[in-house]
């Protein structure tokens, strides 16, 4: 039996289907928004990374998308970050792009942009994302994997002065399956001997109780 952590992405998540109101290209995160923001600490180094994925064969995708990352950096001004590995139904070629780094903004935020490649065709894309919260959010289907398979027990972190409530940041179901998840959910918020018993928060918490 393999029990899990959901993961703390309810607030890091965003997954939906391609949309391009005007034509040019970009992904429309929601209608006439072209840019989703991730907010992180600013004046000191954050690092963080996002990922996407979408709906193609992993291991011969052919429908390309780009990832872009910016910021004004405290010290270098503006930044941008490109993740373009090519998708052209190539063995080896993943529907997959990754950005990551340690920034440093004046502004506490990331702007995150995903750009089609031409002739790519329209699918369902996701993103998860670590180092601060994004404005716009899915809660729903954020439990991550290993955790979001049928058969891996899934443990959601719920507050230990109301167990029938998640916690904001515990990751949601259903699974890409439709499974649903979590499976169990206990507190979190726990002393552990891990943390030589001081209390941290998150599923990781929740999972081991």
């Amino acid at each position: 039996m393999w029990v899990n952590a959901a993961g703390n992405f309810a607030r890091r998540h965003w997954a939906g289907s391609w949309q391009d109101g005007n034509g040019n290209g970009l992904l429309d995160f929601t209608t006439g928004v072209e840019m989703n923001v991730l907010r992180v600490a600013a004046g000191r180094p954050v690092p963080f990374l996002v990922v996407l994925h979408w709906d193609d064969s992993w291991g011969a995708a052919c429908q390309d998308y780009d990832l872009a990352v910016s910021w004004q950096d405290v010290q270098a001004g503006a930044r941008t970050l490109v993740s373009a590995a090519p998708q052209a139904c190539q063995p080896g070629q993943l529907p997959l792009e990754v950005v990551g780094g340690v920034d440093t903004t004046t502004d506490e935020q990331l702007a995150i942009v995903i750009r089609q490649k031409a002739g790519a065709a329209p699918r369902r894309l996701e993103l998860y994302t670590t180092g601060g919260e994004l404005t716009l959010v899915t809660p729903a289907g954020s439990v991550a994997p290993p955790a979001d398979l049928p058969q891996v027990l899934a443990v959601g972190a719920v507050s230990g002065y109301n167990v029938r409530q998640l916690q904001p940041y515990s990751s949601q179901g259903p699974s890409p399956a439709g499974v649903i998840k979590p499976d169990f959910v206990a507190s979190d918020n726990v002393s552990t001997a891990s943390y030589e018993g001081r209390a941290f928060a998150g599923t990781s918490a929740a999972a081991p109780t």
